[in-house]
Order: structure tokens, then C-alpha cells, then sequence
């Protein structure tokens, strides 16, 4: 039987934050991510927590995420690291993602957005690291990504 979320969440926030001598204490305090974790449960996500509690790290590599799965991954806004690797994500749910301004890594090859899908990554200024579909983008797409955010690093896989 698999843990929950809110079971996994604990254990992970109890290993990343150490456990207290009270580890109902633990259990007493929700962190505004746990929501959100309990939604991506069927996806069976990877994640990281901060000592806050808060999700910074989150993989839904190769999965058929639901645009309102997305939606979900759009509230997590201490978010450093998302990959969606291989997964099913369309251009349109990524305005779900326009609020993480923490995001600093984003894995998108091997999915089947388009150019369309980027003009709602504008939001997103600590951005530094994007991985983009080889098959759809090219390397021109990458310098006019590049010259529109400075900083930016962009791979085609």
C-alpha cells in the first residue's frame, strides 16, 4: 500500500528539518504546499522541502499531467527547481506556471509544447536554467531566447 502524501510529506519534512523530540508536532503544523502535494499524490511526484516545509524541488517527469494538475504546481511559489520531463503538458497550462518567481530550473524536453506555449514563461525573470524539445525548437529559437532574457541558459534534449 503507498504512503499518502501527507505521510510522505511528513517523512520527508521530518528527514529535511530533522524530527523533533515530539513528532505529533510535526503533524500539527501544515505547511501551505501539503494541499497541493495531496493533489499531485496519483503522480506519484518527486519533491524536496525546505526547513519552512515548503516545496522547493518538484519532478513530474514522464507523467500525463492534467492541466489542472498543473494548476495545483502553479501554487507551489517557492519552487526553485520543476521538471516535466517527458510529460504530457500542453502550451496552454503553462500560464499556470506564471506566478513562480522563485523558479531558477525548468525541464520541458520531450514534451510537446510549442513556441506558443513559451510567451507564458515571461513572468518567470529568476529563471536561469530551460530544456526545451529538440524536436520543435532550434537553435535560433534558443539565441532569441537568450538575447530576451539575459542570463538565461537554454538546452535542446
Amino acid at each position: 500500500m503507498a504512503p499518502t502524501a501527507r505521510a510522505r510529506f511528513s517523512i520527508v519534512l521530518c528527514f529535511t528539518v530533522s524530527c523533533a523530540e515530539n513528532p505529533s508536532a510535526i503533524e500539527e503544523t501544515e505547511s501551505p504546499d501539503e494541499k497541493v502535494l495531496t493533489a499531485l499524490d496519483p503522480y506519484n511526484p518527486l519533491y524536496k522541502v525546505n526547513a519552512d516545509g515548503r516545496v522547493t524541488h518538484l519532478s513530474l517527469a514522464g507523467k500525463q499531467v492534467l492541466a489542472s494538475a498543473v494548476s495545483e504546481v502553479g501554487k507551489l511559489t517557492e519552487l526553485r527547481m520543476l521538471s516535466f520531463s517527458g510529460a504530457s503538458i500542453t502550451d496552454d497550462s503553462l500560464a499556470n506556471l506564471r506566478n513562480l518567481s522563485e523558479l531558477k530550473s525548468l525541464y520541458l524536453a520531450g514534451t510537446p509544447i510549442s513556441r506558443k506555449g513559451l510567451i507564458h514563461l515571461d513572468n518567470l525573470h529568476n529563471l536561469r536554467w530551460l530544456w526545451l524539445p529538440q524536436k520543435t525548437f532550434t537553435k535560433s529559437d534558443v539565441d532569441k531566447l537568450t538575447t530576451k532574457f539575459p542570463g538565461l541558459s537554454v538546452y535542446l534534449q
